[in-house]
């Protein structure tokens, strides 16, 4: 028996996903991208144009690569980490249990921004796990890296599709909402992904919602609940 994907994704995750859709629409039920970059054609020029610079001047002028090369990786605790991060918006508004689970699995003991060794790990047994040193494991570089390769010219979008259907008909829908400051989305480029996708013919929705970039993890069960009826509705 074949199963077929279901996907749901935010942001580069969404079009990572979206590139895999319309390679291969066959292998997809349905799709659910919460504000993907899908952006605009003058926009994307731009950044494909800003991406073949030096990587030490897109670090500079990218808004998001820059900030992450800003962010601190690296703390004398687990307590410190918690303290820094919750003083950033992104942390402060998340659900409790998720900002623990990404203090929990985000985390990883350092010295001096190393991983522990057999050297080392003397200089850490005596220490209760919140007062150990550590370090993202996700780190600035590859944090970078992801940004980076975000996908600029996506199959289905390009000026050289030819189909009448983008994903071969896989219903899309489109969550957006471009009113929060978090979102790279504009006005723009969200006018133009629905003009697109309504002149080929697509199973296409798009929903607005009140809620921010990172709603779903503001408010998980909210969001599950949303996503849930969209996959009833479009089955």
């Amino acid at each position: 028996m074949r199963i077929l994907i279901f996907g749901c994704l935010c942001l580069i995750g969404g079009g990572v996903i979206a590139t895999a859709a319309a390679n291969r629409p066959d292998l997809f039920s349905q799709l659910i991208l919460i504000e993907p970059p899908l952006f605009n054609y003058k926009k994307r020029l731009l950044l494909s144009l800003l991406m073949k610079l030096p990587r030490r001047v897109v670090s500079k002028y990218h808004p998001i690569i820059a900030s992450v090369y800003r962010k601190r990786d690296t703390f004398t605790s687990r307590l410190e980490a918690r303290e820094y991060l919750k003083s950033k918006r992104v942390f402060s508004a998340m659900h409790p249990d998720v900002f623990e689970l990404y203090i929990n699995e985000c985390l990883e003991p350092a010295l001096d921004g190393n991983v522990i060794t057999q050297d080392t790990l003397p200089l850490f047994e005596d220490k209760d796990s919140e007062e150990r040193p550590c370090r993202m494991v996700f780190s600035k570089a590859a944090e970078s890296e992801v940004y980076y390769r975000t996908p600029m010219e996506i199959p289905f979008i390009s000026s050289t599709m030819t189909g009448k259907y983008a994903f071969g008909g896989v219903p899309f829908t489109f969550l957006t909402n471009i009113n929060h400051p978090s979102t790279i989305l504009t006005q723009k480029d969200i006018e133009w992904v629905c003009e697109t996708y309504n002149q080929r013919g697509s199973c296409f929705t798009h929903l607005e919602f009140i809620q921010s970039h990172f709603w779903p993890l503001e408010d998980p069960e909210s969001f599950a609940k949303v996503i849930v009826d969209i996959i009833c509705c479009n089955e």
